[in-house]
C-alpha cells in the first residue's frame, strides 16, 4: 500500500491541482501547475529539512485528499446516484451534449444540489490542504515547487519515498 501511496502523485494530487475525474475538475490550489513547471525546471538547493517538511505535507495533504474522495461519493450517493452516472452527467455537461439516458427533471435538480455541495467541498479541502502544507513550515508555492522536482528527479523520489516509509507505521496491508 505504501509504495501504491508513493507512486500515485498523479492521482494524489488530482485534487491538489486539478482532478482526473472529468467529474470533480478542481481548482488549482497553488498557483498555476503549468506556469510552476515551465518556471521550476530544476529546483536546486533543496535542503533535507524542507524535504522532511515536503514528506510530512504530503502525508496530510493525502490523507485530507482522501477524505475528501469519500465525502464526494457518499454527497454523490445521497443525492440518489452512481458515482458513474453521476460522472456521466458532469461529462455530458462539460461538453454540452444531453447525458444518456436523458436526465428526469429530478435528477437534474439533485445533480445540481450536489455539483453545488461538491463545489462547497472542493473549496473547504483547498483551504485545509494549504493549511496542512503550511503547518509543516511550507509555503503552499514552495510546496508546489518541490512537487516538481521530486516528479523529475528519481534520486528525489527515492529520499521522499524513505521518508515517507519511516512516517507510517506499518500494518498488515503495507
Amino acid at each position: 500500500m505504501l509504495h501504491k501511496l508513493f507512486w500515485t502523485i498523479s492521482a494524489t494530487f488530482a485534487l491538489f491541482l486539478g482532478s482526473q475525474l472529468p467529474w470533480f475538475q478542481h481548482a488549482a490550489i497553488l498557483p498555476n501547475p503549468t506556469a510552476l513547471a515551465a518556471e521550476v525546471k530544476q529546483v536546486e538547493n533543496i535542503s533535507d529539512q524542507e524535504l522532511e517538511k515536503f514528506a510530512d505535507a504530503w502525508i496530510s495533504v493525502v490523507n485530507i485528499e482522501r477524505d475528501t474522495r469519500q465525502e464526494i461519493v457518499e454527497i454523490v450517493q445521497d443525492a440518489g446516484f452512481e458515482p458513474q452516472r453521476f460522472g456521466d452527467i458532469a461529462e455530458a455537461y462539460q461538453s454540452q451534449t444531453e447525458p444518456t439516458p436523458p436526465l428526469t427533471s429530478e435528477e437534474e435538480t439533485s445533480f445540481e444540489q450536489a455539483a453545488q455541495q461538491i463545489q462547497s467541498l472542493r473549496e473547504n479541502t483547498r483551504n485545509e490542504m494549504q493549511q496542512a502544507v503550511r503547518s509543516q513550515g511550507l509555503d503552499p508555492q514552495r510546496f508546489s515547487e518541490l512537487l516538481t522536482a521530486v516528479r523529475e528527479d528519481q534520486a528525489l523520489q527515492e529520499e521522499v519515498k524513505n521518508m515517507i516509509q519511516d512516517r507510517i507505521p506499518e500494518t498488515p496491508e503495507n
